[in-house]
């Protein structure tokens, strides 16, 4: 959860710078037109639609600062610490996370290996196996070896020979044979409750050992889908920035319409904003896939 969040508050960082430089060269050609205006080469409603562009800019802008506000300050409330001033900062560690070379199953059996909960629960459906064998061992009869070593002494005895003592030393060494015949059903009663407690046990390692796989193979999933979602969005940053600059062009040129400069830029930061949040995604993943497989140290 820490991890996730810490991604999400960079990832809101970078969108919020995006979006500022956006802000930046839409003004910019907010001036051009201007000029183009003044000098009768633009219509006069092309400078009122970026500047209702630039204005949208701004309120997507407001709106951000304070989704990110929240954010910081629920990482606080996470970290114990939501009394404490909000305005600490991030270390920038957010970079593209390398790719899982080994498979789903390798994951998942090192996982089960690894993980401390797998490991107590394991531990505790043994215990409970030999638990039931113990209650079983009711059934079977049981030899002991006893063995005594003492003394016997009378006190002003009334009648005693002449010339023996008054005390006896007695040991005793021997085998007892106990066959359980008449026990009331304790035994088959106990055998039958630790039975039933063990094949709860082993359900619900059953159970562990199903979300452990699903967890590696969504975590698994997810980071190869975010790496994907990164490749095939720097493309697409890259053409919308040549379009953004061939419009943006076209259009002090005389040769195209701001309609399609301003789609043009609204299509560059779309761009920017999805590539920051597979970016996040990816990092979040990764994250997810070492939790998932029992790492301690990330």
């Amino acid at each position: 959860n820490v991890a996730s969040l810490y991604f999400s508050i960079l990832a809101q960082q970078r969108l919020i710078a995006s979006m500022e430089l956006s802000g930046e060269a839409l003004a910019a050609h907010l001036t051009q037109v201007q000029a183009l205006i003044a000098g009768r080469k633009a219509a006069a409603v092309d400078g009122l639609r970026s500047e209702v562009k630039l204005a949208d800019i701004h309120q997507c802008l407001s709106r951000e600062q304070n989704v990110l506000a929240i954010q910081r300050q629920s990482l606080l409330n996470l970290l114990g610490a939501g009394g404490a001033a909000a305005n600490f900062s991030l270390a920038d560690e957010m970079e593209t996370p390398a790719a899982e070379r080994a498979s789903v199953t390798t994951l998942v059996e090192t996982a089960v290996q690894k993980r401390p909960d797998v490991i107590a629960v394991r531990h505790e459906t043994n215990a409970q196996a030999a638990r039931l064998e113990a209650a079983r061992a009711g059934y079977w009869p049981t030899v002991n070896l006893v063995g005594a070593v003492g003394s016997r002494i009378m006190h002003n005895p009334a009648q005693q020979p002449v010339g023996h003592a008054n005390d006896d030393h007695v040991s005793r060494v021997g085998v007892t044979l106990e066959i359980p015949l008449f026990e009331g059903g304790r035994t088959a009663a106990r055998v039958g409750e630790e039975h039933a407690k063990l094949n709860a046990q082993r359900e619900r390692l059953n159970k562990l050992l199903l979300q452990v796989s699903l967890e590696v193979a969504s975590a698994s999933a997810n980071l190869a889908s975010a790496r994907d979602r990164l490749t095939s969005t720097d493309k697409a940053i890259a053409l919308a920035k040549k379009v953004f600059d061939i419009e943006r062009e076209k259009y002090l040129l005389a040769r195209g319409t701001l309609l399609d400069v301003l789609d043009a830029q609204s299509a560059l930061l779309d761009a920017e904003a999805t590539h920051i949040r597979a970016l996040a995604d990816a990092n979040t993943a990764r994250a997810q896939l070492l939790w998932a497989m029992g790492e301690t140290e990330q």
